[in-house]
């Protein structure tokens, strides 16, 4: 059991080592997992340098250690690009500014990981180069998906890929994306010519999914050569049929909404590292509350979350937090959790940027971060509110 008294030190006073820019807990030291971060969607929502030093802070006294900084949607690319000067618009972080957020952050245990969401959620790109939107077979441009048919196209992709490593060359792991791309029947059948392309590539018997996991472990390796560990989001993986994707790549598990997507125990079975992203009871989505009710701390500490616990298998019957009886439940077992959970993230997703300010945002997820990370630190923790409101209250004093 942690208590308050236990926990307030965590965040300053644990031991930590870097393991692939990472600042672990050592084994032993009270944490269950070892990545416990937060995912802030900049790519929608501007938000500001002080604003973003202060929440490193606040994670940096919670114990939690790494930021996954999602910079590009198709809204906006938020760090402007030098080599590609036409996609740059809207309030944009410069390099430097990026480069000095990560040096501070790691000098608090914190590592900034990159997201670059491809080859979906490239709007904001390919609204400037329409010559590299993937196209149905009927000629209509999907505007926010990269022709992955094109090899101008993949290497436009890799140029971004190259440009934006070099600003975070410490970071150790980065994010490729390859979400939604796609995904759900009828839209697949639209685009044939992805199949046509896999068999001209891999024989026969590929189809469109072969030629997805090609370019994740073609953006995978290009990655590892650069520096990074990569991960891929679990929703369009699994699928293929000549060509798996690389073992190497991790996973962050966040949805089964579909039916078709793999479940976590594939993942498990086929070798492959997992976090723990669940959507249904992690996800503090702006305006889209109806979807993703927003968590609180009442919401993690009644529920089973803890870093084992997933999202639901489709279809979700009961919405979130996860009462004990409902079916479909995904675990990985623990603690002592297997090497394969690398551990688990909060997603602030600004689907509506305009829907709370920063500060609004802020008070919305004090507290169910600090749950959150109490839950990392003992996955039975059984506190109440109040215990994890002063928990988060002394976290939040004198931040930078």
């Amino acid at each position: 059991m942690v208590d308050r008294r236990g926990f307030l030190g965590l965040g300053l006073g644990v031991a930590v080592v870097p393991v692939v820019g990472v600042a672990r807990a050592e084994p032993g030291r009270m944490w269950s997992v070892g990545r416990r971060g937060v995912l802030i969607d900049v790519g929608r929502k501007h938000f500001g340098m002080p604003w973003l030093r202060r929440f490193v802070g606040y994670l940096s006294n919670l114990g939690l250690n790494e930021l996954h900084f999602h910079f590009s949607e198709n809204e906006c690319v938020r760090i402007a690009s030098e080599r590609y000067p036409e996609i740059n618009g809207g309030v944009q972080y410069s390099k430097a500014e990026v480069r000095e957020l990560v040096r501070f952050a790691a000098g608090r245990g914190v590592a900034v990981v990159p997201d670059f969401d491809m080859p979906g959620h490239m709007g904001s790109v390919l609204r400037l180069h329409p010559e590299f939107q993937l196209r149905n077979r009927f000629g209509v441009p999907l505007e926010s998906a990269l022709d992955i048919t094109s090899e101008a196209a993949l290497g436009y992709a890799e140029g971004l890929l190259d440009e934006y490593a070099e600003v975070f060359a410490e970071a150790g792991r980065w994010g490729l994306g390859f979400d939604e791309f796609l995904g759900a029947i009828p839209i697949e059948q639209l685009y044939s010519n992805l199949d046509d392309r896999a068999r001209e590539l891999f024989g026969p018997d590929a189809d469109q999914h072969d030629l997805t996991a090609s370019v994740a472990n073609r953006f995978g390796r290009k990655m590892k050569v650069l520096g990074f560990e990569v991960s891929v989001w679990n929703d369009g993986m699994l699928k293929s049929r000549v060509v798996p994707l690389d073992t190497d790549i991790a996973v962050h598990y966040w949805t089964h909404w579909s039916p078709g997507h793999a479940r976590v125990r594939q993942f498990v079975d086929a070798g492959y590292r997992l976090t723990n992203f669940n959507d249904r009871q992690l996800y503090y989505a702006l305006g889209n509350n109806l979807v993703y009710p927003y968590p609180t701390a009442r919401s993690i500490l009644e529920s089973r979350w803890n870093p084992g616990e997933f999202s639901p298998l489709w279809p979700v019957t009961q919405p979130s937090p996860i009462p004990p009886d409902l079916a479909g439940r995904q675990t990985i077992a623990g603690p002592p959790y297997p090497d394969c959970l690398e551990g688990a993230v909060f997603s602030i997703w600004c689907d509506n940027p305009s829907a709370q300010t920063e500060d609004e945002v802020f008070l919305g997820v004090k507290e169910p971060l600090a749950a959150f990370a109490l839950r990392c630190a003992d996955p039975h923790y059984d506190g109440t509110v109040a215990d994890v409101r002063a928990v988060a209250d002394a976290a939040a004093a004198n931040l930078p």
